[in-house]
């Protein structure tokens, strides 16, 4: 700070970081009334900007009751009249150290209440009306209303933004404080409004009428209640009327009243409460009015001082703490007011009361948005994946499924009579299905909006209807996205859940997953294919639908195994993996993919394996067969085959041998290599079905041309082209050459035939039979002209 001699006795300007260059005269209150020639003369200029000044300022050793007092005696100085020039209060508070303190975010409501100006604050809300003596003992003479307290916390906030001018550089902690005490007013002074309402009903009718006296007793109850609690814990408010000590301690809104009207709903409303449903019924009124009225009065404050507001500061992925009116103890009340509407409600339109159920209804609706938004706010303010996160989403959940399916029935029914809690007619009664989808929309009620959309959809009278109820849908499907961090999924895929199990308006869930598949936008292919991921039968024709024809082949050749109902381990019958196969190449021929692909390869060998084993049932029953067969393992199908034991079993036919070759070459090289023994087996089960003395015979006597047909008849001979001629038929994996050559093969039969002789002339017609279609290594030239059997046969 830097000071200068003002031209007046006894002045000075003063260059400060808070005011900039302001005039002082540190004399009597009188004189500082009296502005002099220099403050007249400074004050039409504008003060330079802070940053101009770059002084540090010390650091002050502050006595928090010293600066409490110093704003007190600021502020009452100013609305006596006599607080000098305005423009010093802001020097004087900071000298006397009640701009000082810095309070953040993290600061507990205890240490922000007793902050300077927080300190003030309450201390004008809390203020006890005086009491003078009277004849008949102590008694209230000058009552400091309610309004009072609102008028004079009005200008206390006015002193500090514009006659102090400090509002703006008190934390957003004493900020926020500061305006709660004026919200917590304007609610007080609502319940009392309506107490008082009440008394004035109950005084013209003479304080006889049962009924209409009701709401007074249940408001002078709730009162008294808040008042014994607060007495409880302040000494200060001992000794004095319960409800005045309520009215008076404005504070106390939070802790005291608003629990005091659940514990009066819950004993004149709720499941265990005395009475006929028409008293049930004003109970819950005139105590759910006297709640609301107090919620929505500081929520009208807070509309009407919104420029004074901090900005919300979120730490992380968290929201700041709840305020009071969607604390614990608004939670708790207007919980206990929706679960005795709810009650209330149902017994109405079972028959107790029809003229209750649509007022009623609207009750529930009125409390349902603001117990719902409480819920929420707790849950954004607790950590993600902490304790008190899943208690707060416990308590959300909770209530949502008490009031959204309540306001459903409403709806439903279109309310009961025009009747009132008081037997007045009241009009507007009853809730709508717009009105529920509101709520719903709001707070992932997504049960009811979709049953919502779904009557709008019934109801839609012409094309143009349909269009708009669809639009409908679709814009709740794209702007609803859930809150993952907290398991809510999207309403997209709510909706194709629920159009599985659902026949919805379609008349049956088979049309209505039709109409999905057909009907859903592009935008929303993504969650549907998410959504159809366990359900591969529809997953595929999705699949097509979006042009993904390599996923939709995937998928095909899933359920070739599972079968048509997609479920692991039932298994697909033969039909059903030859239909699943087949999609799935034509599949993979759409997507551009060559015949010649491994994928369609694959396909290929396992469709060969199909037909396999239908043509050896269709054998062996007589040209019967069996589709619905449930398709062998390679290994089965092989020995199935050979018959049993591998040793020729009744049955089997030289046909039945060469499919075991295909199955060979259709299974893969891994299992050629693992079974390497069955495959030898194969072999002498192939040489054993011909007699090699009688071909050795036609060779030696017959022309090439006989020969050559007649050996290339021998299973020998087919199994060699089965196995070793690339381009005859379809052979999944490596060459067989890597199991048996073509040499194995010859020195195999050679010794099952020959006893190991290779002079014996038998052999020759076997060696010819493989040379046919494989070239044995060390043969100098072939032993048939391959003109001579290059034919088709």
């Amino acid at each position: 700070m830097s000071a200068a001699a003002a031209p007046s006795v006894g002045g000075w300007l003063m260059l400060t970081e808070l005011m900039g260059v302001v005039a002082y005269s540190p004399t009597t209150a009188d004189a500082a009334a009296t502005p002099t020639e220099v403050e007249r003369e400074m004050e039409t200029e504008a003060p330079p900007p802070l940053a101009a000044v770059d002084v540090p300022i010390p650091p002050i050793d502050v006595d928090p009751a010293e600066a409490e007092a110093a704003v007190r005696a600021e502020f009452a100085a100013y609305a006596s009249g006599s607080g000098g020039v305005p423009s010093e209060a802001g020097f004087r508070l900071r000298a006397a150290g009640a701009l000082t303190s810095s309070l953040d975010a993290a600061a507990s409501p205890e240490v922000v209440s007793a902050a300077p100006f927080a300190s003030n604050s309450r201390a004008i809300v809390d203020a006890l009306p005086k009491h003078w003596p009277g004849p008949s003992g102590p008694g209230p003479a000058v009552e400091m209303h309610l309004d009072e307290k609102a008028r004079r916390h009005d200008m206390f906030l006015q002193w500090l933004v514009e006659a102090a001018g400090v509002y703006n550089l008190l934390s957003a902690a004493e900020r926020e404080r500061i305006l709660e005490h004026g919200e917590m007013v304007a609610a007080l002074l609502c319940v009392r409004q309506i107490h008082n309402e009440a008394a004035e009903a109950d005084e013209l009718e003479g304080g006889g009428g049962e009924e209409v006296g009701k709401p007074l007793e249940l408001l002078r109850e709730a009162a008294v209640a808040a008042g014994e609690a607060l007495q409880s814990s302040d000494a200060a408010v001992k000794g004095r009327p319960a409800a005045e000590v309520c009215y008076s301690r404005a504070t106390g809104c939070a802790t005291a009243l608003l629990p005091a009207l659940a514990d009066g709903i819950d004993a004149h409303a709720g499941a265990d409460s005395q009475g006929s449903l028409h008293e049930r019924a004003t109970a819950l009124d005139t105590l759910s009015r006297a709640l609301l009225g107090a919620l929505n009065a500081a929520a009208d404050y807070r509309r009407s001082h919104a420029p004074l507001y901090p900005p919300s500061i979120s730490s992380g992925p968290t929201a700041p703490s709840p305020r009071w009116n969607a604390g614990e103890g608004a939670r708790r009340a207007l919980r206990a007011a929706a679960v005795a509407a709810v009650l209330l409600r149902d017994e109405a339109a079972r028959g107790g009361a029809p003229d209750l159920a649509a007022p009623l209804g609207s009750r529930l609706l009125a409390v349902a948005t603001p117990l719902l938004d409480a819920c929420a706010a707790d849950v954004a303010a607790a950590e993600p994946g902490s304790d008190a996160r899943a208690a707060a989403r416990a308590e959300y959940t909770s209530a949502r499924n008490t009031v959204l399916p309540a306001l459903m029935d409403a709806a439903r029914e279109g309310g009961g009579g025009s009747g009132g809690f008081h037997g007045a007619v009241r009009p507007g009664f009853g809730v709508t299905m717009d009105a529920v989808a509101a709520v719903a929309e709001a707070h992932f009620g997504y049960e009811q909006l979709a049953e919502v959309c779904e009557a709008a959809l019934a109801e839609a009278a012409d094309a143009t209807a349909v269009a708009s109820a669809t639009a409908r849908l679709h814009h709740h499907m794209r702007t609803l996205r859930g809150a993952p961090v907290d398991g809510e999924g999207t309403f997209a895929t709510f909706m194709f859940e629920r159009s599985m199990s659902h026949p919805g308006c379609s008349g049956s869930v088979g049309r209505r997953i039709a109409e999905t598949l057909q009907n859903t936008p592009d935008e929303f292919y993504d969650e549907l294919t998410d959504c159809l991921r366990p359900r591969p039968p529809l997953l595929w024709l999705h699949q097509l639908r979006a042009d993904d024809y390599v996923g939709a082949a995937s998928t095909l050749r899933g359920l070739s195994g599972t079968g048509a109902k997609g479920i692991s381990g039932k298994g697909a019958t033969l039909a059903e993996r030859r239909q699943f196969l087949s999609l799935a190449k034509l599949s993979l021929l759409a997507s551009g993919a060559s015949s010649e692909a491994d994928e369609i390869v694959s396909i290929d060998a396992a469709l060969n394996l199909t037909e396999i084993q239908c043509g050896l049932l269709a054998r062996r029953s007589d040209g019967k067969g069996d589709d619905s067969a449930t398709p062998l393992p390679p290994l089965r199908l092989v020995e199935s085959c050979l018959g049993e034991g591998n040793g020729g079993a009744a049955g089997s036919e030289p046909e039945d041998v060469l499919d075991a070759f295909s199955v060979f070459a259709s299974a893969g090289g891994a299992f050629r290599e693992a079974n390497k023994t069955l495959l030898e087996a194969c072999w002498r089960r192939a040489a054993a079905e011909t007699d090699w003395e009688q071909l050795s015979e036609l060779r030696a006597s017959a022309g090439d041309v006989k020969y050559v047909r007649s050996l290339v008849n021998t299973p020998v001979a087919r199994a060699a082209r089965r196995c070793y001629q690339k381009s005859f038929a379809v052979r999944l994996g490596p060459p067989f050459d890597e199991v048996l050559t073509p040499r194995d093969v010859l020195n195999l039969l050679e010794g099952a035939i020959g006893g190991g002789d290779r002079s014996d002339a038998a052999l020759d017609p076997i060696r010819e039979a493989i040379g046919l279609y494989a070239l044995v290594e060390g043969d100098d030239e072939d032993v048939v002209p391959r003109d001579s059997y290059d034919m088709d046969v």
